[in-house]
């Protein structure tokens, strides 16, 4: 029998599409604009640590105005890659009624969806707002 390190596999979304967007926009507990303050590299007890400052809320309940979040940086396993003082849509898992322990990383406050994920609400949100915009234009 071999394994294979799950890191050593290429992260292959599906295709963008309606209701993938639909179902990743439902699954995600919090959307924001935001720009990045600091994002941490690397793997430690409690992940790579990304600190946002929260811009605009396009989803979400009782979010601070900067969000603490656990993120995956391995790319070859769906993960992000956020630059300094850029401005990103994000979407987050709410763990914030979870408790921070050793062993467990994911009650640091928020979990930043994979980037498959991310690129699902971003495209849903994109239609939405192309298809809003027309609406706009047939009213005026």
């Amino acid at each position: 029998m071999i394994f294979i390190p799950f890191a050593a596999m290429a992260c292959r979304c599906v295709p963008p599409s309606q209701e993938q967007g639909i179902k990743s926009y439902n699954e995600a507990n919090v959307i924001i604009k935001g720009t990045v303050l600091n994002a941490s590299e690397g793997f430690s007890q409690l992940g790579p640590i990304i600190k946002i400052k929260v811009n605009e809320i396009i989803k979400g309940k009782n979010v601070p105005d900067e969000i603490i979040a656990n993120y995956n940086d391995v790319t070859a396993a769906c993960g992000n890659i956020f630059e300094v003082e850029k401005d990103y849509v994000i979407a987050l898992y709410d763990t914030r009624s979870l408790q921070l322990t050793d062993s467990n990383s994911r009650g640091y406050g928020f979990r930043v969806m994979v980037s498959c994920h991310q690129s699902q609400v971003l495209e849903y949100l994109k239609s939405l707002e192309i298809k809003n915009n027309i609406m706009y234009q047939k009213e005026n």
